[in-house]
């Protein structure tokens, strides 16, 4: 009877997991989808999304969809369990810099859009591209913890 209980319960857990990491990737699927057939059709709203924001935005699911199935796994440690959760917080912390690094690039193009750096007086579009290359390495340390 331990046994058919330990199976159900495992069940659970791997039915919850999937079930949230399907939701998730339908999620993430729909949203960058629609960006990109936006930008296909020449309106200015992608912006290199699916290029800069991507792939962080699918790790960021695909933990948090972790994070929801492991409170629900049967006969885990406690000590075990929070090392793991514990873990896993600090990969979507991770994840998150990285999206936020995408985040900037994704600005930077916005703004560089405005900007125009092939324009004969182009003093303000070079000043702040070089803002933007400032603010790129800056976030680029600050994710890498330097």
């Amino acid at each position: 009877m331990t046994l058919l209980h330990l199976r159900h319960g495992w069940f659970f857990v791997i039915f919850l997991f999937c079930g949230a990491l399907v939701t998730a990737n339908l999620l993430h699927y729909v949203l960058f989808r629609l960006l990109k057939r936006k930008e296909a059709a020449g309106k200015e709203v992608g912006w290199g999304l699916q290029e800069h924001l991507g792939r962080p935005a699918r790790l960021i699911f695909l933990l948090t969809c972790v994070l929801i199935a492991l409170p629900f796994v049967p006969g885990l440690p406690e000590q075990i369990g929070g090392v793991i959760r514990q873990g896993v917080v600090m990969a979507i912390v991770a994840a998150l810099g990285w999206f936020a690094v995408g985040l900037v690039y994704v600005f930077q193009a916005v703004l560089l859009r405005k900007y125009d750096l092939t324009a004969a007086d182009n003093i303000r579009a070079r000043r702040i591209q070089t803002q933007f290359q400032v603010l790129l390495r800056w976030s680029a340390c600050a994710v890498k913890g330097v």
